[in-house]
């Protein structure tokens, strides 16, 4: 948690600090986000229909780790369970609710942080850079179509979260970026990012801190997050999503 000092100069350092290491984590963001390495790996699967593609060490360590400090620091996190209706819709519920469900409508399961703390500003600086219009201009070109952002989802995946195998074509959205600021990943934890597509074909992502995972949609592609079966380790990443404007 942070902590609060009576003198005036230590807060003034630490702000400081805290505004440095925004800035420092947008410049990196906006860099991988703009850059060709980026635009190639996105261009080639939303053109192929493959599964996706992971980009390793997309942001530096010492970067992914000023991010991971805002997301384990802040205090806004919720607990949400979501199940499945008759008609494949999704519903946010309470717990006992979800444990009533039946086992094959019980969709996720795992902790979100919908409005990030005004201080968490290296996590702010990822969202941004997201919206930002050189990265857009280059996501488009790697796509070929004008894009909008439409959302991020901020989680973090506990011992027996979740998140089921489903398909993201709605809302006309075209790809997803998913962003891993974990620590590293004990063996057998779970928490893998499973993605195929319609032929079968799957990539296994494991979420390794500074990695992200591009994640094209098509109507027969699909995607999971495996259940984590550590108590000690959480995963944490930052799913952004991408649809063909107007």
């Amino acid at each position: 948690m942070r902590s609060v000092h009576a003198n005036p100069g230590v807060r003034t350092v630490r702000s400081e600090a805290t505004i440095t290491d925004g800035l420092r984590v947008r410049e990196a963001a906006i860099g991988f986000l703009s850059g060709p390495h980026l635009r190639r790996t996105v261009g080639s699967a939303t053109a192929s229909g493959a599964p996706g593609g992971v980009i390793r060490d997309a942001l530096p360590a010492e970067i992914a780790a000023l991010v991971r400090r805002d997301l384990i620091c802040d205090a806004g996190w919720t607990r949400e369970y979501w199940v499945l209706d008759e008609d494949s819709a999704v519903h946010r519920v309470e717990p006992q609710r979800f444990e009533e469900t039946r086992p094959d409508l019980r969709f996720s399961r795992y902790s979100c942080l919908r409005s990030p703390h005004r201080d968490s500003l290296a996590l702010r600086a990822v969202l941004s850079a997201a919206v930002d219009r050189r990265c857009l201009a280059n996501l488009a070109d790697a796509c070929g179509t004008p894009l909008r952002f439409v959302s991020a989802d901020v989680g973090a995946y506990g011992c027996g979260d979740y998140l089921r195998r489903h398909s993201d074509v709605f809302d006309h959205r075209v790809f997803g970026m998913v962003w891993f600021f974990n620590e590293d990943r004990p063996p057998a934890a779970g928490g893998e990012l499973v993605v195929e597509t319609g032929s079968g074909e799957c990539t296994v992502v494991e979420p390794l801190a500074g990695s992200v995972a591009v994640i094209p949609f098509h109507p027969s592609a699909h995607h999971l997050v495996a259940s984590v079966r550590s108590e000690r380790w959480r995963r944490y990443s930052v799913a952004i999503h991408y649809a063909a404007a107007g």
